[in-house]
C-alpha cells in the first residue's frame, strides 16, 4: 500500500510507502510532517471505518433506500436505451461511476468532515486543489478534494455491454473476456443485473480495503500535555467514548483535532485488560526506561504510574515529563492496541502513528526506544514515525548494519522545504544504512564553529 499526497497545506508532494513496517520521516520543524501523518491517518481511518460497516450484515438494511434511488438512476439509462436505435451499448464506465459514487456517498462526507475537524484553514487548502491517491495492489483510489465528484478509482474494468436480443433465450454471461447484459422485453430483468453488479464491485471494494489496512492509532506530539490538560474531560469523554461525533462536533473542545480526540477517546476508555502479544515490548520499555508501571485505574479513570519499589501510584501530572510523555505509549500496546485474530490470518498489521516519540527523553533512552520499536513489525505492527533525533536517525542505521531490519523492512523519508512546498524523498538506503542529508550539515557546522573558536583563543594566548 502506497499513497501520495498533492498540494496540501504547506506540502508540495509526499508519498508514504506502508508496504514497509518502519516508516519515519525526518526534517526541519513547520514543513508539513504532522499534516502528512495526519490526513493518512485520518484516510485510513474514514477508509477502515465504512469498509468494515460495508461488508456487515447492517450494510443493506442501511442502505436500503440509497439503493432504490441506484436502481431508479439505472432504470432510467436502460429505458433510455430501449428506446435509442443502438442494438449494444457498452456500459462498463457507467457502472464504474456508479460504484464510485457509492464509495464517495459513504465515505467522502465523514473524511470531509474529519478533515475539517483537524485543519482549521480547511477552505484554503481545498482552494490549491490538492490530490490524495492511495495505492493498493491493482487499484489505484483518488480523491479530488476540490472537484464536484471527489472520487476517482478504476475499480472496474471489464468490458460491458447492454445488448438487445430478439428472445429471452439469451442469458446475460461472460464470454471472450466481456460481460453481456440482454434486453429483450422487462427493463426490469437488466436494470436489476446492473444493481447486483454495482453492490458486489462496491462490496469487494470494501473487502480489499478490509483485508488489506489494518486498525489504525495516532499518537501526537506533546502527548503529555495533551492528555494532562483533557484529564478534566476523562469521565465525560469515557461516557461520551460510544459516540465520537457527538464529541468532537457537539462539545466544543478549542483546538482539539480529530486525531487528538481519537487519542483521548481511546486512552479514556481503557477497559483494563492487557495486550499478550506485545508484552515483551511494554514490559520491556517498562524496565529498561520508566523503571516503573503504567496501568489505568478504572476508579479514578486516568493512567497512573508505579515506581520500582513503591507502593503508590502516581498520575499524569505529578511524575517527570519523560516518565508522562512514554506512559501513554505504553499503554497504547498495552492496553488499546491489537491485532484481531483474523488479521493474524490474513497477515494485516495494524498501523501505529506516533509523533517525536525522542520528546524528553535523553539519547540513551531514544536509542532503547527505538531498538524496541524496530521490533514491533516481527510482532505484526506497522509504525509511522516522525522524529527530530539524530539518535534515533543513527540507531536504525546499526539496526540495519546488524541485519536486525533490512530494506525491505524500513523507510526513511526525508521532507525538504521547496519555494512551491515542501516535498519528500526516500532516502538512499542498503544494508549498509542510510546516508546521511538531514543532521550531517548541523553537525559539520557545530564542528566548524569549535574549531574556530579553538584557533581564536589560541590566537588571544599567544
Amino acid at each position: 500500500m502506497k499513497i501520495s499526497i498533492t498540494n496540501f497545506g504547506p506540502i508540495k508532494k509526499f508519498d508514504y510507502d506502508l508496504t514497509k513496517d518502519i516508516v519515519v520521516t525526518f526534517g526541519d520543524n513547520n514543513i508539513g510532517k504532522s499534516y502528512a501523518m495526519q490526513l493518512v491517518y485520518l484516510l485510513l481511518k474514514n477508509l477502515t471505518e465504512i469498509a468494515e460497516f460495508g461488508t456487515s450484515l447492517h450494510y443493506k438494511f442501511r442502505f436500503l433506500n440509497h439503493e432504490t434511488e441506484n436502481f431508479n438512476n439505472i432504470t432510467e439509462s436502460v429505458q433510455k436505451f430501449v428506446k435509442s436505435n443502438v442494438t449494444s451499448m457498452d456500459i462498463t464506465d457507467m457502472i464504474n461511476t456508479a460504484v464510485e459514487k457509492n464509495i464517495a456517498d459513504a465515505f467522502y462526507a465523514n473524511f470531509k468532515n474529519s478533515c475539517e475537524n483537524t485543519f482549521g484553514n480547511f477552505k484554503g487548502i481545498v482552494a490549491k486543489k490538492p490530490q490524495i491517491s492511495l495505492y493498493l495492489d491493482n487499484l489505484t483510489f483518488n480523491l479530488h478534494l476540490a472537484n464536484e465528484n471527489p472520487v476517482s478509482a478504476k475499480i472496474y474494468s471489464t468490458p460491458t455491454f447492454l445488448k438487445r436480443t430478439s428472445s429471452n433465450f439469451h442469458k446475460s454471461r461472460n464470454a471472450n473476456g466481456r460481460f453481456d447484459i440482454y434486453y429483450y422485453d422487462d427493463v426490469d430483468i437488466p436494470a436489476s443485473i446492473i444493481q447486483d453488479k454495482i453492490n458486489y464491485l462496491t462490496r469487494s471494494f470494501y473487502s480489499t480495503i478490509n483485508y488489506t489496512v489494518g486498525n489504525v492509532y495516532f499518537l501526537p506530539a506533546s502527548r503529555s500535555g495533551i492528555y494532562s490538560g483533557m484529564s478534566a474531560f476523562s469521565s465525560i469523554v469515557a461516557e461520551l467514548s460510544k459516540n465520537k461525533a457527538m464529541l468532537t462536533r457537539k462539545i466544543e473542545l478549542p483546538g482539539l483535532s480529530e486525531p487528538i480526540s481519537d487519542y483521548f477517546l481511546m486512552l479514556s476508555n481503557i477497559k483494563g485488560r492487557e495486550n499478550p502479544d506485545l508484552s515483551s515490548v511494554y514490559k520491556k520499555i517498562e524496565e529498561s526506561i520508566l523503571h516503573g508501571t503504567v496501568s489505568f485505574n478504572r476508579r479514578r479513570n486516568t493512567l497512573v504510574y508505579t515506581p520500582e519499589g513503591v507502593d503508590y501510584e502516581f498520575e499524569m501530572t505529578e511524575v517527570s515529563s519523560m516518565v508522562s510523555e512514554i506512559s501513554p505509549i505504553v499503554a497504547f500496546f498495552k492496553y488499546i492496541i491489537s491485532v484481531a485474530y483474523r488479521f493474524k490470518i490474513k497477515n494485516i498489521k495494524p498501523i501505529v502513528f506516533i509523533e517525536e516519540p525522542e520528546a524528553h527523553l535523553h539519547p540513551k533512552n531514544q536509542i532503547k526506544l527505538i531498538n524496541l520499536f524496530a521490533q514491533l513489525y516481527k510482532l505484526g505492527i506497522k509504525i509511522v514515525v516522525s522524529s527530530h533525533s539524530n539518535y534515533i536517525f543513527n540507531k536504525l542505521n546499526n539496526l540495519l548494519l546488524k541485519q536486525e531490519i533490512s530494506p525491505k523492512t524500513y523507510s526513511a523519508i526525508l521532507l525538504t522545504s521547496g519555494p512551491d512546498g515542501s516535498v519528500s524523498n526516500f532516502m538512499a538506503i542498503d544494508e549498509f544504512g542510510v546516508d546521511d542529508t538531514n543532521f550531517l550539515d548541523v553537525t559539520q557546522d557545530l564542528y566548524d564553529e569549535r574549531e574556530t573558536l579553538i584557533e581564536s583563543w589560541n590566537n588571544r594566548c599567544e
